[in-house]
């Protein structure tokens, strides 16, 4: 029981639930999903590791970057299902299309000069954005 509270309790806050909408595109570092939102690193970092606790995000370590996704459906299926009706409900929503816009933006700096690296396993992002 314990473990639903907790995932319920990471989902009642708006920025939480405007980064699981992010991390429906894939892999995000926390700088982009910073970006984004326009909000600072620790602040970000802190819902990143609710979301982490509540086993609905993953976190990759690349040197000194952390790249977050939504967690593996395999390890909990309930948790995707969660995040597929949350994408469901916000699609009449302006919030994660404006989102969505800067994220595209954002995506577009990858791998250059003092911007996140391009992930090494998931560039779906990329392809979705039709980056090069």
């Amino acid at each position: 029981m314990l473990e639903i509270v907790n995932v319920f309790k990471a989902l009642s806050d708006s920025t939480r639930l405007r980064i699981l909408l992010l991390l429906q595109y894939g892999e995000l570092c926390v700088c982009e999903v910073e970006e984004v939102l326009g909000m600072k690193q620790s602040r970000i970092s802190r819902h990143l590791n609710i979301l982490r606790n509540a086993g609905l995000a993953e976190a990759r370590y690349v040197g000194s970057w952390v790249f977050y996704s939504l967690a593996n459906p395999e390890t909990n299926p309930y948790h995707r299902q969660i995040i597929d009706t949350l994408v469901k409900w916000a699609q009449d929503s302006d919030e994660p299309f404006i989102d969505k816009e800067k994220l595209k933006a954002c995506i577009q700096k990858r791998g250059q000069e003092g911007e996140c690296p391009v992930p090494e396993i998931n560039n779906e992002l990329l392809l979705t954005f039709g980056a090069s």
